[in-house]
């Protein structure tokens, strides 16, 4: 569908015809130049829209309809402003369909019409500012409007011997309970036991840890819902939270598991926020909705997102698009019913990550458990995994994934990453991690088992970092991206890893491609380890390669600038 900026306010439109395609249009008014930009900066952020929506901007010419638009001028080069004669047109087209991101139409017309609104009223703010009691009702009454709203327990009278979440004398111990750590108390058994059907599907107690960004700016406003429903890796543990109240001791088991997200560019495959209240009301749903939308606000941000809202009587499966809500499911806990459903809530949509992640996993034998994220690159993440091999010794180990990414790019990029450390490692074992095996999953993605897990490199060790270097430069190895991020410390010994832009230098490119492998390096030891190199690194840089004999050069103008 398309979204048209016109200066004559908010209208919708459906069923355009465009390029020969049927498009849904909507029109909303934005009011200067700066917003105008605003606007253009949200919705061209890829990493925001990712493969959810290809945005294009474009001006309709000699005030045509939509029908007859001039797909000529991209925004980019006429970002002059919005009148009536020009107006300023942003095509946003379908997604090719995949199993975990399924999306009609009408859910990503909503995301993209709440983006605009949010860019001309609040500058792409992620959540309103109204009070979650307000969003809550408005958006219940929204859609209800649209049919968007609708209760199991109606249905399950059709067939009453379907399994129920909780008995009768559950609900009634359910019932007494006097805050909401005791219903999440409670319920966390009840949710490991439903859990057993999803593989590696976890339910964590995040109640005390504030852990859900509302800011870049300040932590402090992060916000704590009660759970987090995802594979273990994704969450890093924490101490159970300290309480006076003997019920709530009562009611937790050893098996309880608390914690936060590693890292916030994992929100992607959470598969589920937790909320816990003694009785749902519109505050509480308001409450969820920012959750969503914080959730799915720019970058690495999931395209849908799934809240679990419960009180005592009954629990919300609520689903997110681009931070919309699209659909609110209602049963009670002792529904005819509601064991199913809750089930293929939680199975539904998993993150194509996680499924990489449990199919690697699979082959390999590994345990990835609690704090095992590493990190991320631009393409790949990297998590710690325990293998148990014979006689019963576990060993640790790296393990890297990557996405398909287009015509499976990001497989092909794996296994030549693969290949360069390999074949570095056959000349200089001791600078390369090194390689265990590689793997190819179609069209959920690749992984590289590395059997090397390091750790950071200590500052002390830093000139390490350009002997390594220098030594795969004797042999016309080159990294293509040795940063510090991309070095480890192996019982003691400096490793590269991250081979993907690496390539074998030959005849005259070699000085100029050497040189640059150095400059990245002395940049980033420049802006990482600058206190602990004081000016060593200048001699450091001298006694370089010496096919490079202008290394100090690169080091001199990165320095004073």
């Amino acid at each position: 569908f398309g979204v048209c900026i016109r200066s004559t306010g908010m209208e919708l439109h459906y069923k355009t015809i465009l390029d020969n395609e049927e498009w849904e249009v909507s029109s909303v008014e934005v009011d200067g130049l700066k917003k105008l930009r605003e606007l253009k900066r949200v919705l061209t952020d890829e990493n925001e829209w990712g493969d959810a929506a290809k945005v294009s901007f474009y001006r309709i010419v000699n005030n045509s309809t939509s029908k007859q638009l001039a797909l000529t001028t991209k925004m980019s080069v006429v970002l002059t402003g919005n009148n009536e004669d020009n107006p300023l047109c942003v095509i946003v087209s379908l997604p090719t369909q995949q199993d975990h991101l399924t999306l009609r139409s009408e859910e990503l017309l909503r995301g993209v019409k709440r983006q605009l609104e949010n860019v001309q009223e609040h500058f792409g703010r992620p959540t309103p500012i109204d009070t979650p009691a307000s969003l809550g009702r408005k958006s219940m009454v929204e859609l209800q409007m649209n049919a968007l709203v609708s209760r199991l327990d109606d249905e399950s009278s059709s067939n009453p011997s379907l399994p129920a979440v909780l008995d009768d004398d559950s609900i009634r111990r359910l019932s007494r309970l006097t805050n909401e750590h005791q219903v999440v108390a409670f319920l966390t058994p009840v949710f490991e036991g439903i859990l057993q059907q999803v593989p590696s599907l976890q339910v964590v107690n995040s109640e005390e840890y504030p852990w859900l960004v509302t800011t870049s700016d300040d932590s402090r406003f992060n916000q704590k819902p009660d759970n987090i429903f995802c594979h273990s890796a994704i969450y890093n543990r924490r101490n159970p939270f300290t309480t006076q109240d003997a019920q709530l001791v009562r009611l937790r088991q050893p098996t309880d598991k608390y914690g936060v997200l590693a890292d916030w560019a994992l929100r992607d495959s959470i598969d589920a926020i937790g909320e816990a209240k003694l009785k749902i009301d519109n505050a509480a749903f308001g409450e969820v909705i920012n959750y969503a939308r914080h959730v799915c606000y720019r970058t690495n941000a999931p395209k849908r997102t799934k809240v679990l809202l419960y009180d005592k009587d009954e629990f919300w499966m609520v689903r997110a698009t681009l931070g919309e809500i699209t659909s609110v499911i209602i049963s009670r806990w002792d529904s005819a019913g509601s064991m199913k459903n809750l089930v293929s809530f939680f199975q539904e949509g998993r993150s194509p990550w996680v499924l990489l992640l449990v199919a690697a996993c699979d082959r390999w034998n590994l345990e990835v458990q609690n704090d095992a994220f590493m990190g991320k690159g631009t393409f790949g993440r990297v998590f710690r995994g325990a293998y148990q091999g014979e006689g019963g010794r576990r060993t640790f180990k790296a393990l890297k994934l990557v996405l398909p990414g287009d015509d499976g790019a990001g497989g092909l990029d794996l296994f030549r990453e693969k290949e360069s450390l390999v074949n570095a490692a056959k000349v200089l074992p001791n600078a390369v991690a090194r390689v265990d095996d590689f793997h190819d999953f179609g069209n959920l993605g690749a992984a590289l088992l590395l059997a090397d897990l390091g750790s950071e490199v200590p500052q002390t060790q830093w000139r390490e970092l350009f002997e390594t270097l220098g030594a795969l430069h004797q042999q016309n190895i080159l990294h293509g991206d040795p940063r510090l991020a991309n070095a480890i410390c192996v019982q003691g010994e400096v490793r590269w890893i991250d081979f993907r832009n690496s390539v074998v230098a030959i005849d005259a490119a070699s000085v100029t491609s050497k040189r640059r492998d150095l400059a990245i390096l002395v940049k980033s030891c420049c802006d990482k380890l600058s206190a602990a190199m004081g000016t060593d690194i200048e001699e450091v840089v001298r006694e370089y390669d010496g096919t490079v004999p202008s290394a100090l050069l690169v080091y001199d103008g990165l320095h004073s600038s």
